[in-house]
C-alpha cells in the first residue's frame, strides 16, 4: 500500500527521474542520407492586375448653340468712327469730243487733222466717313464730285477748207470757222458695308460690297459761221442717272515704320436711266434742221484700279497714289450719217475714263 504521505511522493518522482535520465538526456540517432533531391524553382510569379481606378467627372460648363466654337478666336467689340478726305488731280477722257477737219487743200477730197477738245486736268474731292463696328466691321458712305470744262476753234487755212463734223448732211459742210465747248459734271454716291482682316503680320486686307448711284452730264457744243452756215449752232447732251452693285478690295503690306504699300479694284454694274438729245439750228436760230431726244434705260459696267504708298501712326492715315476709273459706254449719241435718208439713225458710242493722283487724309476714333 503506498503511501501518500509528501515524502513518499518525492521518493517515486526522484525513482523516475533516476530511470529514465540517460535517455532524455542523449542525442537523437542520425538519419542516413538519401542521394540529393533535385532543386525544384519556384513558378514565376504571375503580373499584377491592373485594377481600373474610377474615373472621376470633371465638371465643364455645357455648351449652348450660341457659345463660341472651341479653338476659335473671338473678335474684340470696338466700336469708333473714321472720316476720310481726299483731295482729287484728275484728267477726264472721252471720244466723241470732234467738231471739225482742217483740209489744207480745196481739192474735192477730204483729208487733214480732226479738230477735237479734250478736257484738261482739273481738281476734284472726295469725302467720307462711317463708323467702324466690332469684329472689323465698317459701314461707309462716300461722295466725289468733277467739273470740267473747255473749248477750242478752228479756221479755214488759206487755199483750204473747214469741214464740220457735227451737223446734219446735206445742209451744213464747208464753214469758214468753227467754235465749241464742253462741260462735264460727276457726282458719284458709294456706300459701303466693308470687313478688314490680317492674313498675315504685315498683310492686311479689306473687302466691301455696297451700292453705287451716280448722276453725270456731258454737254457738248458747236457753233459754225460762213460759206454754207450762218450762225448754225449744234448742241449734244447726255444726262445719265443710275445706281447699282459694286465690289471691291484692297491689300495693303506694311514692311514697318508705318510705311506700307497699297492696291485696289472694285467693280461696279450701274443701270441707269439714259436722256439724250441732239439739236441743230441754223440761220441764227430761225431754221430747226434736227432736234431729237432719245430716253432709255442701259446697264454700265464701271472698273476701278489704284496704288500708291500709305503711312499711318497713331490713328491717322496718309495717302499719295494713283488711280483709274472707266465707265463703258458712258457717252452714248444719237447721230445721222446719211444724206439721202435724211432720218437715218446711226449711234456714237464712248467710253469715259477718269484718271490720275489721289491725296488721302484719314483719321479714326
Amino acid at each position: 500500500m503506498i503511501s501518500n504521505t509528501p515524502r513518499t511522493w518525492v521518493f517515486w518522482a526522484s525513482a523516475v527521474l533516476c530511470l529514465a535520465g540517460p535517455a532524455l538526456t542523449q542525442p537523437p540517432a542520425p538519419v542516413p542520407a538519401g542521394p540529393p533531391q533535385p532543386v525544384i524553382a519556384p513558378p514565376p510569379a504571375a503580373p499584377p492586375t491592373p485594377v481600373a481606378l474610377p474615373s472621376v467627372p470633371i465638371h465643364s460648363e455645357p455648351t449652348l448653340p450660341c457659345d463660341p466654337l472651341p479653338n476659335v478666336e473671338t473678335c474684340e467689340q470696338s466700336f469708333g468712327y473714321f472720316v476720310e478726305g481726299d483731295f482729287l488731280y484728275v484728267k477726264p477722257r472721252r471720244r466723241l469730243q470732234d467738231f471739225a477737219i482742217v483740209d489744207p487743200f480745196n481739192d474735192g477730197t477730204v483729208a487733214g487733222p480732226i479738230k477735237s477738245l479734250d478736257w484738261d486736268w482739273r481738281s476734284a474731292f472726295r469725302i467720307g466717313g462711317g463708323l467702324r463696328l466690332s469684329c472689323g466691321l465698317e459701314a461707309a458712305f462716300y461722295y466725289t464730285y468733277l467739273h470740267d470744262a473747255t473749248h477750242g476753234s478752228a479756221t479755214a487755212p488759206d487755199g483750204g477748207v473747214l469741214f464740220a463734223t457735227l451737223t446734219h448732211p446735206g445742209t451744213v459742210d464747208q464753214v469758214a470757222t468753227a467754235f465749241a465747248d464742253t462741260s462735264f459734271n460727276y457726282n458719284v454716291f458709294d456706300f459701303e458695308l466693308a470687313r478688314s482682316f490680317k492674313p498675315a503680320e504685315a498683310f492686311g486686307l479689306r473687302l466691301f460690297v455696297g451700292s453705287r448711284s451716280t448722276r453725270i452730264d456731258q454737254n457738248f457744243n458747236a457753233v459754225y459761221d460762213g460759206i454754207t452756215a450762218n450762225r448754225d449752232f449744234v448742241t449734244t447732251r447726255v444726262n445719265f442717272n443710275g445706281t447699282g452693285a459694286r465690289i471691291g478690295g484692297e491689300g495693303t503690306w506694311h514692311p514697318g515704320y508705318g510705311l506700307g504699300l497699297y492696291g485696289r479694284a472694285a467693280a461696279s454694274l450701274v443701270l441707269g436711266d439714259f436722256k439724250t438729245r441732239l439739236a441743230e439750228i441754223n440761220n441764227a436760230g430761225a431754221t430747226v434742221l434736227v432736234n431729237v431726244t432719245d430716253c432709255f434705260d442701259k446697264v454700265v459696267p464701271v472698273l476701278e484700279l489704284g496704288f500708291g504708298i500709305t503711312y499711318e501712326t497713331h490713328g491717322c492715315r496718309l495717302t499719295l497714289g494713283y488711280e483709274y476709273t472707266n465707265w463703258f459706254g458712258l457717252a452714248d449719241l444719237p447721230d445721222f450719217g446719211d444724206d439721202v435718208h435724211q432720218g437715218k439713225l446711226v449711234r456714237r458710242i464712248s467710253d469715259l475714263s477718269i484718271d490720275g493722283l489721289v491725296v488721302r487724309a484719314e483719321w479714326r476714333y
